[in-house]
């Protein structure tokens, strides 16, 4: 048999198929463990000056459409993450020598070989293997894959922080288990073709999680007083490695200052209901405007058999406050991970620092909080002014109103409504009072866009049909069409009056004795008396002369 260096090809290959098993994350190496030792015909030299190279291909564990068969297969394809730096430190073993190889065979590549943010620790291999006159080679994931070119030579391979990772869609993505060490070799033996393999591809196992997103519906278009606000979180379950558990899973809220009482209506994961106390808690503060889903040991039991499907998490939501402008909202997920299945339930692991600000964990060096996208809601007030027609100064109490939202989101100018009278704060008929004065708050203007579509603003206006029902005592309510109009309402507190409207007073009939015929008769009567009396003066005149 042919010696190259001194030694056999045959236990070149032999050692370079030992090295594949102990590449820990580099699935090419698991397909040559399959084939058994590998003998046969001769590989030929190890071209020294050859041009070498390594693909790795970054997609989520579990995702993947099927299993690499050599280390030259690139036709695996999965969930890509992208964003993933990477960088290949050289080892000082010559691969042109017995001496090279034997270094690194059977080598146990230690979890610590990577340090923090992807650098080198050599010192956990003890003496025996070293780094080459530092030199290293590196790059970056685009749609899930990195090819680095490198000199023919073994590599200790480490995953560097990616804060910027996301994912096929361009979600922003945490990273929380990165790729294992792992030590290649460039060329690598293929036992299909028997012949040295210079362009390599590994596909390493990783663990990531991707921000929760959120959205918001409201249950009316006017504030209610019990459930006025509906939220839907959806948080995607990760993919763990074989030896992987969840320390902790948590989905956690915070209400806005304007809302309280939250409560969860339900969870589902996959579409399948997932039971309190049995599979998830709830932690609620005292006053209920913080809430955390917590994931108990059965639960997180479970998620681990529902990797990459979709937890949902519906919260409802009271008013405290009617909103003067916005209310905005966010969710949090937690998520930690383990080599040890829990035995018991985790505990909530982030306290509450008030409405509006964003819980704080309780440990240190954990995942930090994935934030998900804000939902926002704009709202509105309606302010009428109620006058008398025969005086603009003279305001009127009294005047009923039912608001309505109207067809023409467009224009508003068309007074078609949807028939539902708004109900804010439990009322439903709006009535002016302290001179002709209403002002309703808390009418609904719009939200933001559902899931998935990214941070959208909110629209500032809405129209609204107003309808007076019932005009005050002595007035007259309108019946051509003018006791109703479509009204733009703006965000926020309105400075002046959105509609002004004045009634008539009601036409009372004519009093007996007034009015010009009135004193024709009494002119008449008056000179009828006159007439009477000078008579009467006339005739007991010419009585007493005759006497």
């Amino acid at each position: 048999m042919s010696r190259n260096g001194g030694f056999s090809v045959k236990r070149t290959v032999c050692t370079a198929a030992a090295v594949a098993l102990a590449a820990s994350g580099l699935i090419a190496g698991a397909a040559h463990a399959d084939q058994g030792p590998l003998v046969g015909p001769e590989y030929g030299n190890v071209q020294a000056n050859a041009q070498a190279s390594l693909t790795i291909h970054k997609f989520e564990t579990g995702s993947l459409g099927g299993t690499p068969s050599a280390a030259s297969d690139a036709g695996v394809t999965g969930s890509a993450v992208n964003n993933v730096p990477f960088v290949m430190y050289r080892i000082n073993a010559d691969l042109t020598t017995k001496e090279g190889w034997d270094l690194i065979s059977g080598l146990n590549v230690p979890a610590t070989a990577c340090g923090a943010d992807g650098a080198a620790n050599f010192a956990a291999f003890g003496s025996t293997v070293t780094q080459k006159d530092a030199e290293k080679y590196e790059g970056t994931t685009t749609a899930g894959t990195v090819t680095i070119e490198a000199p023919v030579g073994a590599y200790l391979v480490c995953e560097k922080n990616a804060p910027d990772a996301t994912n096929a869609n361009g979600t922003k993505v945490d990273i929380v288990a990165k790729a294992a060490p792992f030590v290649v070799t460039l060329p690598r033996p293929d036992a299909a073709t028997k012949k040295w393999i210079y362009k390599v591809h590994s596909y390493p196992k990783n663990t990531v999680i991707e921000a929760p997103s959120k959205s918001g519906q409201v249950q009316a278009k006017g504030i209610q007083t019990a459930d006025g606000f509906q939220y839907t979180i959806t948080a995607k379950v990760p993919s763990l490695l074989d030896n992987q558990h969840f320390k902790y899973f948590s989905i956690l809220d915070q209400m806005p200052t304007e809302l309280g009482k939250a409560k969860v209506a339900s969870v589902t994961v996959d579409n399948e209901t997932f039971d309190l106390n049995e599979e998830y808690t709830v932690d609620y503060t005292e006053d209920r405007d913080f809430l955390a889903v917590n994931f108990t040991s059965k639960g997180i039991s479970d998620l681990r058999a529902k990797a990459n499907k979709n937890i949902v998490v519906t919260l409802t939501a009271t008013v405290e406050t009617l909103p003067q402008a916005k209310i905005e909202n966010v969710a949090y997920v937690a998520v930690d991970t383990t080599n040890v299945a829990p035995g018991v339930n985790p505990a909530t692991p982030a306290t509450s620092n008030g409405p509006g600000q964003a819980p704080s964990l309780k440990e240190q060096n954990v995942p930090a909080l994935k934030v998900s996208n804000k939902t926002g809601s704009t709202w509105g007030d309606l302010k009428i002014k109620k006058y008398d027609a025969g005086n603009v100064d003279s305001g009127l109490d009294g005047a009923e109103f039912k608001v309505y939202w109207a067809n023409d989101q467009v224009n508003c100018t068309d007074t078609a409504h949807d028939g539902n009278a708004i109900s804010v704060n439990g009322k439903a008929t709006f009535t002016t009072e302290n001179g002709g004065d209403l002002t309703i708050a808390g009418l609904f203007l719009d939200s933001n866009d559902a899931v998935g579509t990214g941070e959208t603003t909110p629209k500032n206006k809405a129209c609204y049909v107003v309808e007076e029902t019932k005009a005050p005592a002595g007035f007259v309510l309108p019946t051509d069409g003018t006791q109703k109009k479509a009204v733009w309402v703006n965000i926020g507190t309105s400075p002046t009056a959105d509609w002004s409207l004045s009634n008539t007073k009601v036409t009372v009939p004519a009093l007996p004795l007034t009015g010009a015929s009135g004193r024709v008769l009494l002119m008449v009567g008056g000179l009828a008396l006159v007439l009477g009396s000078m008579g009467f003066v006339m005739v007991l005149r010419k009585r007493n002369a005759e006497a």
